[in-house]
């Protein structure tokens, strides 16, 4: 009779198929024996993603049956979900603390006979995502008074009259929300932007703020009232993605300078790489110029193309481009005398930027402040 395996080396082969192999392979294994089910179960189940209302309600059936299912999962990624096969099978799953939603459609009578609140979940992600109010955002929102994280993705609202009121909306139960991710992509109209702006500084208090993550595309202009509102008493981590920017940095109205007590931010310029067409390259010497945070200890630059034509960072030779001397002006005032890093995303050989660095921005390259950084996409 062979010996049986310990269970400390199924588990790590487990979890290797968790990695690597097609779920099927675990649900092989959760068949195998009882010793194997509650590793399998673990990894197959833990984050799962379900492409249609139909897989919903046919997991919704399985939890049904298998109570213990439901604890397990802590992560559900759901495409083109109904608000009540959603809102039915939320109650199963009690440790949930990230939810994902593509593609969904919520009306506010959808949503209105639902008394449950769903404690667990810190992480709520809203892509492509119908709304014919924010009235319906902001119902939607209040079954999650533990959110900690908002992200949302071309949200998309139904059209306004000109002059209408502006909703009178509020979420005082999201007191734990700290997190706001917006990526307006293409789809939505500035009015939608707008009126969700508006929105999140009519909800939420000024200190409440601590991490901003902005993808905009065309203009930043409207992002200024998010920076004013917030910037005095919050948002210490900006994540600010500025993609076919048609306003020239000299003359743009836009500034970072009420975000007072930044500790680190993301600058991400989106356009092609030389010899193609280019945006004006002086935004990134206008945005670190107006850095007036006393507690900033990091910088991250990237400029690349990744969403116009899917290209990567740009080559480290092609961001010697910039205006360095003016980032090195910028750099040795005695308000970002905190600064501890500086980090350059880019591809290619590093010796070019590298002695570009060196002569243009001597005190900051002799500090070590900066970090060339190769990414995988």
């Amino acid at each position: 009779m062979v010996p049986p395996l310990p269970i400390e080396l199924t588990d790590y082969i487990i979890d290797y198929l968790h990695q690597y192999v097609h779920s099927e392979s675990l649900g092989a294994c959760a068949l195998t024996c009882s010793a194997w089910l509650p590793a399998a179960r673990y990894h197959r189940f833990r984050s799962l993603t379900i492409k249609s209302n139909d897989d919903l309600e046919e997991f919704a059936a399985l939890v049904a049956s298998s109570p213990a299912i439901g604890p397990i999962v802590h992560k559900l990624r759901a495409h083109r979900p109904t608000p009540e096969c959603l809102l039915s099978i939320l109650p199963s799953l009690p440790s949930l603390t990230e939810l994902e939603l593509y593609d969904g459609k919520f009306t506010r009578g959808d949503l209105k006979c639902i008394a449950t609140k769903f404690t667990t979940v810190r992480d709520l992600y809203l892509e492509a995502c119908v709304l014919p109010s924010l009235d319906v955002l902001a119902d939607l929102l209040v079954f999650f008074p533990g959110l900690e994280s908002l992200a949302i993705s071309q949200l998309l609202l139904s059209p306004i009259p000109y002059n209408a009121a502006h909703p009178a909306v509020g979420l005082p139960s999201l007191a734990r929300l700290q997190t706001v991710s917006i990526n307006a992509g293409f789809a939505p109209r500035d009015d939608e932007l707008e009126r969700l702006y508006s929105w999140l500084i009519d909800t939420l208090s000024p200190d409440q703020l601590e991490t901003l993550e902005i993808i905009r595309y065309h203009d930043p202009r409207p992002l200024q009232p998010l920076f004013d509102a917030f910037g005095s008493q919050g948002i210490r981590h900006l994540f600010l993605e500025l993609t076919y920017i048609n306003d020239k940095a000299m003359r743009t109205l836009f500034t970072l300078k009420p975000c007072v007590n930044l500790q680190t931010i993301s600058i991400t310029l989106g356009t092609p790489e030389p010899p193609g067409p280019t945006v004006d390259l002086t935004w990134i010497n206008v945005l670190i110029s107006q850095l007036n945070s006393a507690f900033l200890e990091m910088i991250t630059l990237s400029i690349n193309g990744r969403r116009i034509l899917k290209e990567g960072d740009w080559k480290f030779d092609s961001i010697r481009a910039l205006d360095w001397k003016s980032i090195n002006h910028t750099l040795q005032q005695p308000i970002l005398k905190n600064l501890r890093k500086f980090e350059i995303h880019g591809r290619g050989p590093e010796e070019p930027l590298q002695e570009c660095l060196e002569q243009s921005c001597p005190g900051a390259y002799k500090r070590g402040l900066f970090r060339m950084i190769v990414r995988d996409y």
